[in-house]
């Protein structure tokens, strides 16, 4: 018997009621030896829930470098990730995989682990026509019941049109999507055409009072600023509540103290995405550090920051409090 909380019929209305707010992304701490740190996970996630509250937490994607995880270590990370999380806030997974038959089998994992909702990447191998990216989607979607979050990210290799999107988002279960092209302009596109079927979540929280006050934006899909921002983390709860109420310009106001914390998280993720094509994390795991989260050594064969870098993001979050 399936354990989610709503019936297949049901996804697209639970979509709506809880694809919103603030759904944070944490990072996988790890061992000197880059074994996985399961009690330094344990702590990290108990720490989040105490002290910034999310809407929700998501497990298995880049930022918490899933994609380098062998099979088994993978599965143990979602147990424990789930054993700390469930019934606490949202419990939602991420599959990456270019193999439909294996996503399912993650997707049958996590269901019985108690994760209620799925996020999944354009496959980053092999499928590409628009065609074939349906026809994964679809062959997913018709063995699941497992509500599903679309990621539309060039770190995929292939960003999906809006007409492929919208043809997606008619899937039974397809509730929402991510999108990871730090483009506003395009977000907002987007849900003219698809926002009346599912949540379309442009992810940047440098957009969130524009987009929430004014275009419709209800979440923030799998974000680190709610985390990372530290000791001004309130004030973007603050602009929210203040934008809600109408108050605009008090909104800004408090809106623009984040500013050095906002312009650090782009320079260190998202303005290397375009360039790369890939995100660099070294430097937001830093960040994480600072917070008093354990987070140990990047694995192989991503790089360790200098001492001169480590150094530059200490300094700037320190001057302006966040930490």
């Amino acid at each position: 018997m399936s354990k989610l909380p709503y019936t297949r019929s049901e996804a697209k209305v639970w979509g709506k009621k809880h694809v919103k707010g603030f759904i944070q992304d944490p990072i996988t701490p790890f061992q000197d030896d880059f074994s996985f740190d399961e009690a330094g996970m344990r702590y990290n996630i108990q720490k989040i829930l105490q002290e910034v509250r999310p809407d929700g937490l998501i497990y298995g994607g880049n930022i918490g470098e899933c994609w380098d995880m062998t099979p088994e270590e993978f599965k143990r990370y979602l147990t424990v990730s789930a054993e700390e999380t469930r019934g606490k806030t949202l419990l939602v997974g991420i599959a990456i995989d270019p193999s439909p038959f294996t996503v399912l089998e993650k997707i049958k994992f996590m269901e019985e682990l108690g994760y209620e909702c799925v996020e999944l990447m354009t496959p980053s191998f092999q499928v590409r026509a628009d065609e074939d990216i349906y026809e994964y989607f679809k062959y997913i979607t018709d063995r699941t019941d497992m509500a599903i979050v679309l990621y539309n990210t060039p770190a995929a290799g292939k960003v999906m049109s809006h007409d492929l999107i919208n043809r997606l988002a008619d899937l039974d279960t397809v509730v929402g999507i991510k999108q990871g092209l730090i483009n506003w302009g395009d977000s907002m596109r987007l849900r003219r055409i698809v926002g009346d079927k599912i949540v379309v979540s442009e992810p940047i929280e440098t957009y969130w009072l524009f987009d929430h006050a004014f275009a419709g934006g209800q979440c923030l899909w799998a974000t680190l600023e709610l985390t990372i921002y530290g000791k001004k983390r309130e004030l973007i709860r603050q602009y929210t509540k203040l934008a809600e109420e109408g108050r605009i310009q008090e909104a800004f106001e408090v809106y623009k103290k984040l500013a050095v914390p906002r312009a650090l998280q782009e320079e260190l993720l998202f303005w290397a995405l375009p360039q790369k094509g890939v995100y660099t994390i070294g430097g937001i795991k830093y960040w994480f550090e600072l917070l008093g989260l354990k987070t140990g050594p990047m694995r192989p064969p991503q790089k360790a920051l200098s001492r001169q870098e480590k150094d530059e993001i200490r300094s700037a979050l320190s001057a302006d409090g966040v930490i």
